[in-house]
């Protein structure tokens, strides 16, 4: 059969045939009395398969990184929730378009997840009891794409990830639908109100704490809700025949989609930049000449991005193209200043330039800031041997051992500033350590 509008809507039609609106005559309480007011699996379903997935990312966590993210704000890893699925734009936008769906489901902390869980119930189970399962559903991954597609416009090289967004839209449906769909109660409405200032309300909050956290994508999220709640409320005031009602919303859910798969499009086509930032980190090890040139153009256009000129910077520093590098970072500290990663990175250059006391101040300012890492404190203790503050070198060293030793050069570096401090016969057991491992 040929694929037209009228069939594309017919099946939409018969695919969301189970669902069931309340009737106008009758309160929830009274249709749950008499069995006809369905649990909210699909928002059940939702929750449970958030919580799996962060279960799951916590046992992988704990075992490959050693994160503890059952504490309440204990982040997993950047580079962990980009392997899960993490909405990211270069990845997004150059290919893995999976992306702007899987992203809803991860969670980057135990907060984060407690939070849209809980909203998720509270606004997701009212929604649900009035327009049915099915719809609801589409609603929160529409309202999650819409999210998505405005954090990576207007943040295209930050990880978007959660059901923020989603939840966002769900509220801004509900809210609009309480008044007309189903008839509900006033305490209902109010409950309903109530979820739905709470949820927007503490979401745009944190992303007005928190640089990590995407308002763009919140605000998305709710404007999208909006606009198909408002659209669903419209076609229920069109007729009284719920037949006729389910087949109109069906048809808004279609324009919906096709709206959404469009701004899709237009968005990787015109944000070429950002796909060139993805072909420029692909190209990094093994063309870094082509890698910059990709990485120039995204920079050009985003000036103010602090991943570009972070990536820019390696490939420079790669390169030993110091001057460039430094240049880089120091465009990125004023975007982020003392950012403690950004200040180390620096640090690095620095040391690389044989400007090591630049370098010792950079570390002194970054490392104890940053997760405990051997490289770093033995990066660290190295630029200290270099200036002569053998003591302060010592424990940097121990530390950097301690942390993993099984690294050869860390153990020899100790030894080397054992013996400057005199204390030769632990600079000897360090030296036997060094022997025992052949490699690093």
């Amino acid at each position: 059969m040929p694929l037209t509008w009228s069939a594309i809507c017919t099946q939409m039609e018969n695919d969301l045939a189970f669902t069931t609106t309340p009737s106008s005559k009758e309160t929830g309480t009274q249709l749950l009395s008499r069995g006809q007011v369905r649990f909210p699996w699909v928002i059940v379903s939702l929750v449970t398969a958030d919580i799996a997935i962060f279960a799951l990312m916590r046992i992988v966590s704990a075992y490959k990184y050693g994160t503890n993210s059952l504490e309440l704000a204990g982040k997993y890893p950047g580079e962990m929730l980009l392997q899960w699925g993490a909405t990211y734009g270069p990845n997004t936008l150059g290919g893995q378009y999976w992306r702007i769906i899987s992203g809803l489901f991860l969670h980057v902390n135990l907060i984060h997840l407690l939070f849209n869980m809980v909203f998720l119930l509270g606004v997701g189970r009212y929604l649900e009891d009035m327009l049915g399962g099915m719809k609801t559903l589409m609603i929160f991954l529409f309202a999650g794409v819409g999210g998505a597609l405005t954090g990576i416009e207007w943040h295209p090289t930050k990880l978007i990830m959660g059901a923020s967004a989603a939840v966002d839209g769900l509220a801004a449906a509900a809210l609009l639908c309480c008044f007309v769909v189903g008839k509900p109660t006033v305490e209902r409405r109010v409950f309903i109100a109530l979820w739905t200032i709470g949820a927007m309300f503490l979401s745009l909050r944190a992303g007005l704490m928190s640089t990590d956290v995407i308002n763009s994508a919140h605000v998305g999220g709710a404007i999208t809700g909006l606009l198909i709640g408002s659209l669903i409320v419209f076609t229920s005031t069109l007729t009284d025949d719920n037949k006729r009602v389910h087949r109109l919303q069906n048809r808004v859910l279609v324009i919906i989609f096709l709206a959404l798969s469009l701004a899709f499009v237009v968005l990787v086509t015109l944000r070429k930049d950002v796909v060139m930032f993805y072909e420029g980190q692909k190209l990094e090890e093994s063309d870094p000449l082509a890698a910059l040139d990709k990485l120039k153009y995204f920079v050009g256009h985003n000036p103010h991005d602090v991943a570009g000129h972070s990536e820019l910077a390696s490939i420079y520093a790669d390169l030993k193209r110091n001057d460039e590098a430094i240049k880089e970072y120091q465009e990125v500290l004023k975007i982020k200043p003392n950012d403690p990663g950004v200040l180390y990175n620096l640090g690095r250059v620095y040391y690389q330039s044989n400007r090591q006391a630049e370098a010792v101040l950079l570390f002194f300012r970054s490392v104890p800031r940053l997760p405990d890492d051997s490289d770093r404190y033995y990066n660290f203790a190295l630029s200290l041997k270099v200036v002569g503050a053998f003591a302060e070198a010592e424990p940097n060293a121990r530390k950097a051992v301690r942390l993993n030793p099984k690294v050869r050069h860390t153990h020899l570096l100790l030894a080397d500033i054992l013996n400057s401090l005199g204390k030769t016969q632990e600079a000897a057991a360090e030296r036997d350590l060094a022997a025992r491992l052949k490699t690093d």
